[in-house]
């Protein structure tokens, strides 16, 4: 790999992937809004959001931020498009498209939401169907190769995603999760309803339409996991964009019903408030979590490259208590150290006779050496 067992190059190119994407959601809000108070509230919510970190640090969830990327890029130059009649962006919006649903296939929800975009804008239903037809030939091109491959998708075949009413209650609470971060905004909104809304704050209804149904859709690819009650964080990054519109859209609602500046900086506060507590959210208690889960397989390179194991035993080498799954532990090994898959192996028993074990001690967050007086005796 590029920076080989340096995870600091790979973690700074996703926070910067997540700055683009952020500075995207301000001119996705911008464009569709007409209010830069709705959109950079929305793209400085969307940035410091705690939900959605895993797809940012987590590299094997980069996927999700390039394909949110993808998606907003298509959605600027799709209503780009229809506003221009520019064939450039036109063309270049289907590419978008491609490129998105071939990121990941949650991108299928571009379809209902583009053409919501165009109806929103005041286009017919016709209209909209006929500019949509490109996109739905490129979504059936897309559903005809996914499924050919599915028997080759490891969620599909091992149950972690399946057809069944557990999408219910899976999406009710991922949507309430994210929603509830609208909550202070809410209340504030309705406390000062008395306040006359401006023919600005009415013209970004239709925006808010959008936003909200671009929350509530894309939530749905993910919501037939099975090994969860809610979908997880690096899942909501998609949704996000359509959190973030509505806060950057309840902000502006709310900022613009007053006039005296004093109250508007309480305004500002207000959500600096919310985005500082996000902030400290993920220090607090995000970033220590990710200590902890990265440990054991941190550890377990350093203990493997830092000493000969063959002389602690004969293979294979046991490893007992890894806390994370068979498949990190596997990867771990064979792309990190220099052992063979059945070199190193996992073990439930930590007391195999004659051979060195490798024991993870959760309290310590350290491996300890053990071997048996069998072994030991050899030796």
């Amino acid at each position: 790999m590029l920076f080989g067992l340096n995870p600091e190059p790979y973690y700074w190119a996703g926070i910067a992937l997540h700055g683009i994407v952020s500075i995207l959601v301000y001119f996705l809000v911008f464009q569709l809004t007409k209010s830069s108070t709705a959109a950079w509230a929305a793209g400085i919510f969307f940035a410091a959001y705690e939900r959605h970190h895993e797809a940012i640090m987590w590299i094997s969830a980069a996927n999700e931020t390039i394909l949110t990327l993808n998606c907003i890029v298509f959605l600027l130059l799709w209503k780009r498009a229809a506003d221009s009649n520019s064939r450039v962006c036109l063309v270049s919006a289907h590419l978008m498209f491609a490129a998105a649903l071939f990121s990941k296939e949650a991108a299928v929800v571009l379809v209902p939401i583009a053409a919501l975009q165009l109806l929103l804008a005041g286009y017919s239903f016709r209209a909209v169907l006929l500019k949509s037809i490109p996109l739905l030939l490129l979504l059936g091109t897309f559903t005809f190769v996914w499924l050919a491959a599915a028997q080759r998708n490891f969620f599909l075949t091992d149950g972690h995603y399946a057809l069944g009413w557990h999408f219910v209650p899976v999406y009710a609470r991922s949507l309430a999760r994210l929603v509830t971060q609208m909550l202070p905004l809410i209340a504030a909104w309705i406390v000062t309803r008395r306040h006359a809304a401006s023919a600005d704050q009415l013209s970004m209804k239709p925006s808010a339409v959008f936003f909200a149904a671009l929350l509530a859709v894309s939530i749905a690819p993910y919501a037939f996991l099975t090994y969860l009650d809610h979908i997880p964080s690096r899942n909501t990054y998609l949704p996000s964009v359509g959190l973030a519109g509505l806060m950057g859209i309840l902000f502006a609602s709310l900022y613009g019903r007053w006039r005296i500046g004093s109250i508007r900086r309480v305004c500002v506060l207000f959500l600096g408030a919310i985005v500082s507590a996000n902030i400290a959210y993920i220090w607090l208690k995000k970033e220590p979590q990710f200590r902890e889960r990265a440990a054991p397989t941190r550890e377990l390179i350093q203990v493997l490259n830092g000493q000969d194991i063959r002389d602690n035993g004969r293979f294979p080498v046991r490893v007992c208590r890894f806390p994370l799954d068979a498949w990190t532990f596997t990867e771990a090994v064979t792309r990190f150290t220099p052992y063979k898959a059945d070199e190193i192996v996992l073990t439930d028993n930590c007391d195999v006779d004659g051979i060195a074990i490798l024991e993870w001690d959760q309290s310590t967050g350290r491996y300890i050496t053990n071997v048996t007086e069998d072994e030991a005796a050899v030796r």
